[in-house]
């Protein structure tokens, strides 16, 4: 009787750690999608940007939006698709219109997701908790 009872606290605690173990992992993968924000730590530039709404967001249907709207006003809205390479961290984009990067890398700065195009970087916007 004890040595069943045993056996099912290690079984309970085997199921426990190896969905933890998948639980983290599909985390680490998801990091990617969401919004990413235009930023500067430049104070001047960051008040400049505050009238914008410019973005890009990564979902995880593997589609990809680049929104630009300046004082409320439309500038742009180019959608894609994308395919992610987990090993370099990076966005192969097949946009459906516009001149923008087929290539979006993916870096991790100081714990925060970043985008960069040209001169301009987006930073992913803290998921709610």
């Amino acid at each position: 009787m004890t040595s069943n009872m045993i056996f099912k606290n290690y079984a309970l605690l085997l199921l426990c750690f190896v969905t933890l173990l998948l639980s983290c992992s599909s985390n680490k993968n998801q990091d990617i999608y969401g919004k990413y924000k235009m930023f500067s730590d430049n104070p001047d530039v960051s008040r400049f940007i505050a009238f914008e709404d410019n973005y890009i967001q990564v979902n995880k249907d593997n589609t990809i939006i680049y929104n630009s709207t300046i004082n409320t006003k439309p500038k742009f809205n180019f959608k894609g698709d994308y395919a992610y390479d987990k090993t370099s961290n990076t966005l192969q984009v097949k946009w459906s219109d516009g001149n923008l990067p087929d290539k979006l890398q993916i870096e991790l700065k100081d714990g925060d997701h970043i985008i960069k195009i040209g001169e301009t970087t987006y930073k992913k916007m803290k998921d709610k908790e």
